[in-house]
């Protein structure tokens, strides 16, 4: 685009993963991925000037970087049908060609690139539970997820410019954050009826007292972490014919409000009201020809209900009219 130049990006990974059975009833594994990452941008036009001279160009730039990340898992088998989990787990976010080069007006003003970004890193747990006695299945997991050098757009703009002047942002590493929440999902099945239900929920804070100051220029511990979805769930409730070939399933979706805002960013608009809650239908209808052929149509949104995704700016689509067809190989 006119604000990245133009580059290559290549990338180098080598991975492990194993697995022991250190007793009938329990299980451990572990992995690890180590990945080069390669960028290279070239000299390019930025802006064109008055005259040739006056010109502005992308100079060229390069970064090489490596991250590494891990995991390591125990299994329980307490009986047959009840397994019980624990995990940890670190991961990363490379910083994108965005993050790194960009360079040029964006909706809040003038946004720099970082060349020096180091990846945003990872730090997670959780414990969960699975149970399967006969025709009902029960899921559930709780988990914390600890954040470090997150990427942020963060205010360099120069004192003594007039009011409402355009600010200028720049990537930089400085956010810590935490995340955690709990997944719960249930199956039952009677007769030619299946009926399935999910919930999640999680709550996201940023923890760094520094990086709220200097993003939202207000003084406290914590602050609410932005694009962290509310709790939300759906609910469905399935039939099949004899065969097994033909199905019919009605279906519910659901969120609860977005009460959960993030600080607003000085100069920058921001969400100030709560989204509302949401609960939209849909019904879908399959069939598997005798070909192998597979084919879905339904409705989604069946109500023509009017809502907004947690993290979304713009109003999901009405009642929607859909049809898939698929075909195994």
């Amino acid at each position: 685009t006119a604000s990245v130049p133009d580059g290559s990006f290549a990338s180098l990974a080598g991975y492990g993963q194993g697995e022991w059975y250190v007793d009938p009833r329990w299980t451990v594994n572990a992995g690890a991925r180590l990945t080069h990452y390669r960028y290279r941008t070239s000299l390019g036009l930025k802006a064109e000037g008055a005259t040739p001279a006056a010109n502005t160009y992308f100079q060229p730039m390069s970064t090489d970087d490596d991250a590494l990340c891990s995991s390591l898992g125990l299994v329980f088998t307490a009986r047959p049908d009840l397994h019980v989990s624990a995990n940890v787990a670190t991961g990363y976010r490379e910083p994108n060609a965005q993050d790194l080069f960009f360079d040029g007006p964006a909706s809040v003003g003038t946004v720099l690139g970082n060349p020096a970004l180091k990846p945003e890193r990872s730090t997670s747990y959780d414990v969960g539970l699975r149970w399967g006695p006969g025709d009902l299945g029960v899921s559930g997991n709780l988990f914390s997820s600890t954040y470090q050098d997150l990427i942020e757009p963060v205010d360099i703009t120069v004192t003594g410019l007039p009011t409402g002047a355009p600010h200028t942002y720049q990537y930089v590493n400085i956010s810590s954050a935490r995340i955690k929440g709990a997944e719960l999902e249930a199956e039952a099945r009677f007769g030619r009826y299946s009926a399935r239900v999910s919930m999640a929920g999680q709550i996201g804070d940023i923890t760094s007292a520094d990086a709220i100051l200097r993003l939202y220029g207000v003084v406290q511990s914590k602050a609410p972490l932005a694009n962290v979805p509310p709790f939300k769930g759906m609910a469905s409730l399935r039939w099949r014919d004899a065969t097994g070939r033909v199905w019919v399933e009605p279906s519910a979706r659901w969120s609860w409000r977005t009460n959960r805002l993030p600080l607003p960013t000085p100069g920058v608009p921001a969400f100030s009201t709560f989204k509302k809650e949401w609960l939209v239908g849909d019904v879908m209808v399959g069939a598997r020809l005798p070909r192998g052929q597979k084919v879905v149509v339904g409705v989604r949104n069946l109500a023509d209900r009017v809502y907004r995704l947690p993290v979304g700016s713009i109003v999901e689509p009405g009642r929607s009219f859909v049809g898939t067809v698929t075909v195994d190989f």
